[in-house]
């Protein structure tokens, strides 16, 4: 009778301790299997991203006397990143794909009279894209960095000149080269924007945002325009 109680106590306690094994397997297994799959899904959602982003190498931004633009060139690699189907790096010697360029923008200033017509603003205008037509390999060769000293003189001269109570008509002029290696894919915008300024320091304070604004609407223009030619 004593015998069988103590067989039976054993079993009791060997099933006690076998549920106890298989409980704590189960619930070991489960949260790895859960935290796998998510991972698993993770990557494969992370891959799937990265797929559809197609990178881009943005060259830096420099103004006509090569100064480095940073600020301009950083609002124009994010507009490029905020698309969803592009994403902006660097450009570097070895980069190899889809490169964006920017010409160094060209300015050019005109006195503005209160009541100029259109007429005249619109001589104005072409005359800038004559005097800068070289800078963008539209001229000969051999003056075009006469031209471009002669200009940058003249335009200096007119903001050391240029009064607080003087409105000034700024023209500016650009390119926006995209070049594709592998799909053959090449585009050229023209930036081109005419503002009047009632004085110097307005001019100065806001040119960086007239640089921005021009140029990344010229960018988003011509990223549309190659996903279009390239059949995306």
């Amino acid at each position: 009778m004593a015998l069988s109680a103590v067989l039976l106590l054993s079993l009791i306690k060997s099933s006690f301790a076998m549920s106890l094994f298989f409980r704590s397997i189960t619930f070991g297994i489960f949260p790895a299997l859960f935290f796998t799959t998510l991972i698993s899904v993770g990557a494969y959602a992370q891959e799937g991203f990265d797929d559809e982003e197609v990178v881009v190498y943005l060259k830096k931004i420099r103004d006509e006397e090569s100064n480095y633009l940073r600020e301009v060139t950083k609002a124009t690699a994010r507009a490029v990143s905020k698309s969803g189907e592009f994403i902006a790096r660097p450009h570097k010697r070895n980069s190899s794909g889809l490169v964006i360029e920017v010409e160094p923008p060209a300015f050019s200033f005109e006195p503005h009279k209160e009541g100029m017509s259109t007429k005249e603003m619109a001589t104005a205008g072409l005359s800038l894209v004559s005097d800068v037509g070289s800078i963008f390999g539209f001229g000969k060769e051999a003056s075009k960095a006469t031209e471009v000293n002669a200009r940058l003189n003249q335009n200096n001269a007119i903001l050391d000149n240029w009064g607080d109570d003087e409105q000034v008509m700024v023209s500016m002029l650009s390119r926006v080269l995209l070049t594709d290696e592998e799909s053959g894919v090449e585009i050229t915008r023209t930036i081109s924007h005419e503002q009047v300024f009632d004085s110097k320091s307005e001019f100065l304070e806001q040119k960086d945002a007239l640089l921005e604004g021009a140029i990344v609407v010229e960018v988003k223009k011509a990223l549309v325009e190659y996903l279009d030619d390239s059949g995306f």
